[in-house]
């Protein structure tokens, strides 16, 4: 059985259809995990374990707007 984290790109019929390489800038890596791994509210007839792997996912989309939001608080202050 294939592990829940490929789960969402084996199923994915966007990034089957398009070559996608990393990002050299953290604006740009955000940009790219906001389509596939956006903020949504749980359907409730959704697993808990679904909850916990979609909730999981955007929690490192949002942890990236967090680092991305103090970097440019610091750069405004100097």
């Amino acid at each position: 059985q294939m592990s829940n984290r490929y789960l969402y790109r084996k199923n994915s019929k966007k990034s089957e259809s398009k070559d996608v390489g990393l990002p050299s800038n953290m604006d740009d890596l955000i940009t790219l995990l906001n389509e596939p791994f956006p903020l949504i509210n749980p359907e409730p007839s959704a697993s808990i374990a679904e909850i916990q792997r979609k909730a999981g996912q955007r929690d490192v989309v949002d942890w990236l707007l967090e680092l991305k939001n103090r970097k440019d608080e610091n750069v405004l202050r100097k």
